[in-house]
């Protein structure tokens, strides 16, 4: 897998809100509706879930710490909780 090296959030004067994913290939741009399909799903996943779908704790816990600071930054982008 190639290196991430970084996400950013994006909400400009048109209302519309980007997630841009750059890594080692290129970038990703998720538009608004893909945006927040990505953050309303992650707001549906719960530990059970984390912990179905990962190796061991340790790694459930990285998730869950990256969902939620994903939440966080698209609220602060947003002005406003999910």
């Amino acid at each position: 897998m190639g290196e991430l090296t970084s996400i950013e959030f994006q909400d400009n004067a048109e209302a519309t809100f980007t997630i841009t994913i750059t890594h080692a290939t290129g970038h990703t741009i998720l538009i608004k509706d893909e945006a927040l399909a990505i953050i309303h799903f992650m707001t549906r996943i719960g530990w059970p879930d984390l912990l179905k779908h990962s190796k061991n704790n340790d790694e459930a816990y990285v998730m869950m710490r990256a969902i939620d600071k994903a939440q966080t930054a698209f609220c602060n982008a947003q002005h406003r909780p999910i």
